[in-house]
C-alpha cells in the first residue's frame, strides 16, 4: 500500500504563493486571483473615483497576477 503525501494547510498556503507558468509562457508571481468586487470607491454618479484608480494603478503596477 503506498500512502500519498498529507496536504496540509500550510502546504496548500504554500501552493498558492508559488509561482505559475499559463500556457502562453506567461509567469504569474502567484496563484492567487481578485475576484470582481465592488471597492465602493466610485462616486455618486458611478464614474471612478481618484481612489478607484489609484487602487487599479496599484494592482497593475504590482507583477504579473491573474
Amino acid at each position: 500500500m503506498t500512502s500519498a503525501p498529507i496536504e496540509t494547510e500550510d502546504t496548500a498556503v504554500a501552493a498558492l504563493a508559488r509561482p505559475f507558468e499559463l500556457p502562453c509562457g506567461v509567469t504569474l508571481v502567484n496563484r492567487l486571483t481578485k475576484p470582481a468586487m465592488s471597492e465602493n470607491l466610485a462616486s455618486p454618479s458611478h464614474d471612478p473615483s481618484p481612489g478607484l484608480i489609484r487602487l487599479y494603478r496599484k494592482w497593475a503596477h504590482s507583477g504579473r497576477r491573474c
